[in-house]
């Protein structure tokens, strides 16, 4: 009686696991804010990426801004990893910027957030579409 309670309780979980799409490793499109933290945290490590560029070459750094979130998703992992496509730009100069932020709520300071993939960006030629 309890192996068969607990097969239906099993069953029970995943059905609801993937009707609510969020089935852990399954990856869905997720509406983010610019202003979402895991957004802001690609940005910021983007502007990392560039300022370290800047100063082995001895350019002149520009802060990137966000202009637009080209593409987001969200994957179940141990926490949630943002897979994002963002647009930044640093004055007319547009460019297309791929990160992978992995969220873990639960914990305090750097383990909160990190960057598991990217940033890597290219610059923009206007062929995007934003979704």
């Amino acid at each position: 009686m309890a192996t068969s309670q607990l097969l239906v309780c099993a069953v029970a979980a995943v059905i609801l696991a993937v009707v609510s799409g969020q089935l852990a490793g399954g990856i869905s499109n997720v509406n983010l804010s610019m202003d979402a933290e895991p957004v802001t945290f690609a940005v910021d490590a983007i502007n990392l990426k560039f300022s370290a560029l800047a100063a082995s070459t001895n350019d002149t750094y520009t802060p990137r801004q966000l202009v637009a979130i080209i593409n987001a998703q969200q994957q179940v992992v141990s926490g949630m990893n943002y897979i994002l496509t963002l647009l930044v730009a640093a004055g007319p100069q547009e460019y297309v910027c791929n990160a992978t932020v992995w969220s873990r709520v639960w914990l305090s300071g750097p383990e909160r957030l990190s960057i598991t993939n990217g940033p890597e960006c290219s610059r923009q030629h206007h062929d995007y579409q934003q979704s």
